[in-house]
């Protein structure tokens, strides 16, 4: 109860220490303006407002040590959100554990260049005594990005970004759990290879934190649809680039998945993967659910891209809230495969144009399974713009019929 009362007054507990923070905005002035929902000073100071001209080299410090693996752009995880390639990095300090344990070492988040915070975002997990965090920052004008799933923060940050107010705080309960998320604008400038936070640490399960970056001076991203998503998801870069040689090449090897036994590391171009996949005229790409013209959340939507770990293989991604899957309780429907060149089972969703045939895919272990575990889900590319899908059991058997409960999908 006194962690949540706490919480509730907006107190934060945190045991990172940190120098380098240089230029932190002023609490008082800061508290007085986040409560209108608006940042405490305007981007004048600092990094932010520097102009990035051609510069491409602004990183001189790893996020954190050590780095087992970074997954590249374009992850999919259906059942977390994710139904559309991810716009981040996830930067793994030790290798994944299916089953969450042992508990992971805590590891310090660390400034990789000059930067200047613009936003702190806390998640308050209230039944399950849980917390999260997520920074945006600036490095120049043009370049942005942010590192989520923090699970604390440096005494010198939480010092200078002062408590958040009532206002700033939202309490509502989902999934069983009961939730706080409190946001707030700042602007502090800190130094490369500062402290910021930590990851992982006792009682966590989590191995990883999420690192994004964007760059608006790069040519938009040539998604089909140029208005659905928020706007920054148009100009998704790779953070790696963003870093000069030796350390560049060295943390690009850590680009792949590590289970413990090895890394699987990316080969395929580009290495750091790509979330942008869209090819006009075929299935291959992000499939907004019928209706639906603006991205909120992923949930209701659909994708047919590659894997990100090896670009040759291909994923169906199916969000819980698409209408696929008809049952009392849908689940998110994820499998990856292994393309066929000829037929309707499996094809790569490049080779997949408008028309009248339907498509079938199944996973790999289907043949395995019994009953309600065997499931297929079908496919008819209409339209350009146009798809229809099927959630059914059993196996890839002709002849196929989409069925009267379809759920359709527009782009």
């Amino acid at each position: 109860m006194l962690f949540k009362k706490l919480l509730s007054l907006g107190l934060i507990l945190a045991i990172t220490s940190c120098a380098g923070i240089t230029d932190p905005a002023n609490s008082s002035t800061s508290n007085n303006s986040d409560s209108t929902g608006t940042s405490s000073n305007s981007d004048t100071t600092g990094t932010s407002s520097q102009s990035c001209g051609t510069e491409t080299v602004f990183f001189t410090h790893a996020p954190t040590e050590p780095i087992s693996s970074v997954i590249p752009l374009g992850n999919i995880n259906a059942s977390g959100g994710h139904t559309f390639p991810s716009p981040h990095l996830y930067i793994y300090f030790e290798p994944h554990q299916e089953d969450g344990s042992p508990a992971p070492s805590q590891v310090n988040i660390i400034a990789p260049g000059d930067l200047t915070i613009t936003h702190i975002d806390q998640m308050n997990y209230l039944t399950s005594n849980k917390t999260d965090f997520s920074l945006d920052f600036k490095v120049c004008s043009k370049v942005t990005g942010y590192f989520k799933h923090m699970k604390g923060l440096s005494e010198e940050l939480i010092t200078a970004m002062g408590s958040f107010t009532s206002d700033q705080c939202t309490n509502y309960s989902t999934g069983g759990e009961d939730m706080q998320r409190c946001n707030k604008s700042v602007t502090i400038s800190v130094s490369a290879g500062t402290i910021l936070g930590h990851a992982g640490g006792p009682n966590e399960t989590q191995y990883n934190f999420d690192w994004g970056l964007r760059d608006t001076r790069i040519e938009r991203l040539d998604f089909i649809n140029q208005s659905a998503f928020y706007d920054d998801w148009y100009y998704i870069v790779c953070a790696l680039d963003y870093y000069d040689d030796p350390l560049k090449t060295e943390l690009k090897s850590k680009l792949g998945y590590d289970d413990g036994s090895g890394l699987e590391a990316r080969t395929i171009e580009p290495i750091c993967g790509e979330n942008a996949q869209d090819i006009p005229n075929t299935l291959k790409g992000n499939w907004l659910k019928h209706g639906i013209t603006s991205v909120q959340q992923e949930d209701p939507h659909v994708s047919f891209v590659d894997f990100n770990l090896n670009p040759e293989k291909k994923v169906v991604s199916i969000g819980k809230e698409s209408g696929v899957d008809t049952s009392e309780s849908p689940n998110a429907i994820q499998f990856t495969y292994e393309p066929n060149t000829n037929g309707v089972i499996n094809r790569d969703p490049e080779d997949i144009t408008p028309g009248e045939t339907v498509y079938c895919f199944e996973h790999e272990y289907n043949n395995e399974s019994e009953g309600e575990d065997q499931y297929k889900v079908l496919v008819q590319l209409t339209s350009s713009t146009n798809v229809s899908i099927s959630k059914q059991s059993g196996e890839c058997e002709s002849p196929y019929s989409l069925g009267e409960d379809s759920a359709s999908f527009n782009r």
